[in-house]
Order: structure tokens, then C-alpha cells, then sequence
């Protein structure tokens, strides 16, 4: 009898031996990179790992290495492994880490119109993303450029912060489709913005004698820096004569704005665009 319980404790002894495991697992793994889990013991377990990516099943033998490839384990988080054999269950975990080498931006840029010369008008942010759509949390330097055909580029580098990086910037004093670009890396990602004409800087008009009627017309209408103010503005005209005013509102084309109104001797002609007023002219006939 004594010999017999010694037997089946010695058999106890070394089933426990031979399921008996320790789990290794890294701290920090980067999205990109093989995970090796590490287990002691002999005999055969299952390891079940569960993370932000869903989870995995794998049968393994004991005192060895096992490795997960990339694909199967690349969205950043945490991960719990837990190790199961016949005679125990052990756990432990670690973090997946987005890979630094920045791949893909998503890009914002705010507004698609603007126009010239509005300080700090443009908004840009730029999230940073690792080849496993994972967002870069590591500081990195991002390239903002903004230009326009035949000018030199505007260019700031902001470090990201926790994957975004953000800047505003002036609207450029030329009108036209600007390229707005991030880039980081190598990934890079392009938006256009059309920046319009600002509001008319200088009005001022001429007038010409067309039948019985006469003829008014706007030199080209340009803003503070230059630019013909869009088509389609409106001009007003207006004629002041014996105590009566008649107004006519004409759309630029081309930069000028022109119509034909009553061609009274002694008449006060004058015009405007919003809030921009232009010289005055008192019209006496002749040529």
C-alpha cells in the first residue's frame, strides 16, 4: 500500500513538472515587427491572445519560442496573452506601438475659398499614420507648403504632437488656385485652395456721351495688392439731378463695370461697390 501511494506521488510529481510553464512575453512591440512569446515547461498549451485586432488561437509546446508575424498582430494597443495548460491558466501582456516611419497623411485644410491677403486665414492639421493605419504618436517634423504658380512656396515644419500637427497661415496676396501640402516622411498630401480677390481698393469712373444718352464706365477694378476684383461684383451708379436720384447697378466683366444712364446737363454722377466709394462727376455735355 505504502509503495503504491509512493508510485502515484511520484507520478503526481512529475505531471506537475511537465505541465509546470512561466509565460515571456515583450513590453513593447513595434507594428511592423514579428512578436516572439517565450514559455517554460514540456508538454503541449494553447496560447489565446486578444487585442484591439480581434483574437488568436495557437497551439505550442512548451520551453519554446513561439512567433506571431506581423500581419496577424499590427494595430497599435494592448494585448493579454493567456497561456492554458492542462493544469493552469498564467497571463500577461504587452503594447503594440505604431511603427515611427510615417506612411499616409490624412489632411485638412480649411478654407477652400479665402481671400488675399487674410492673416492667418488658412488652417491646416495633419494626422501622421504608420503603414498599419496606426497614428503616430512619436514627435515628428511635418512640412507645410503653400504656393502658387510662378511664386516662390511659404513653408513652416511643425513636430507633431500625439500624431497631429496643426498650423495657420496667411492667404497669399497673388488670387488664384494655391497648392496646400503636408508632408512628413515620406507620405505627402495635397489640397488646392482658391483664394479670390479681396474687396475693391480704388474706384473710379469716366463718362462719354452715347446719343442722348450717357455712357459710364469703371476703370479695371482692382484690390489693395493688385488683383481684379472678381467678375460678377456689383457696381452701383448713381445720378443725382434736380433733386431726384436714379441708381443703376451694374456686375463687373473683365474687371470693368459699364451702363448707360440719362445724359442731364448739370447731373451728379457717382459710384460705388460696397463700401468703397469713387470719385464724382458733374456732367456739363459736351464730349
Amino acid at each position: 500500500m505504502i509503495r503504491t501511494l509512493t508510485i502515484c506521488f511520484a507520478i503526481w510529481i512529475l505531471l506537475q513538472f511537465a505541465f509546470a510553464a512561466n509565460l515571456h512575453v515583450p513590453q513593447n512591440v513595434e507594428a511592423g515587427q514579428t512578436t516572439m512569446i517565450t514559455t517554460e515547461g514540456s508538454g503541449t498549451a494553447h496560447i489565446y491572445i486578444v487585442g484591439p485586432g480581434g483574437a488568436i488561437a495557437k497551439a505550442v509546446e512548451l520551453g519554446s519560442q513561439t512567433s506571431i508575424p506581423p500581419d496577424e498582430i499590427s494595430n497599435a494597443g494592448h494585448y493579454t496573452v493567456f497561456l492554458i495548460t492542462p493544469t493552469s491558466t498564467e497571463a500577461s501582456g504587452f503594447d503594440v506601438i505604431s511603427s515611427p516611419q510615417p506612411t499616409s497623411l490624412s489632411f485638412l485644410a480649411r478654407p477652400s475659398r479665402l481671400p488675399v491677403s487674410l492673416h492667418d486665414g488658412i488652417s491646416g492639421v495633419a494626422y501622421v499614420f504608420d503603414a498599419y493605419h496606426n497614428l503616430i504618436l512619436q514627435s515628428l517634423p511635418v512640412r507645410f507648403e503653400l504656393s502658387l504658380p510662378k511664386t516662390a512656396p511659404e513653408i513652416h515644419t511643425v513636430d507633431s504632437h500625439l500624431g497631429v500637427a496643426s498650423i495657420q497661415m496667411d492667404s497669399s496676396a497673388q488670387a488664384g488656385n494655391a497648392s496646400f501640402e503636408a508632408m512628413a516622411g515620406m507620405a505627402k498630401s495635397l489640397r488646392v485652395l482658391q483664394q479670390v480677390p479681396g474687396d475693391p481698393c480704388r474706384l473710379s469712373i469716366s463718362a462719354r456721351p452715347v446719343g442722348d444718352r450717357l455712357h459710364v464706365q469703371t476703370q479695371p477694378l482692382r484690390d489693395c495688392t493688385g488683383n481684379l476684383v472678381a467678375d460678377g461684383t456689383i457696381v452701383t451708379f448713381t445720378e443725382i439731378y434736380d433733386g431726384n436720384r436714379s441708381t443703376v447697378d451694374a456686375p463687373l466683366k473683365q474687371g470693368t463695370a459699364q451702363a448707360d444712364i440719362p445724359a442731364n446737363r448739370g447731373a451728379i454722377i457717382t459710384v460705388a461697390a460696397g463700401e468703397v466709394l469713387g470719385n464724382q462727376l458733374r456732367w456739363n455735355g459736351g464730349q
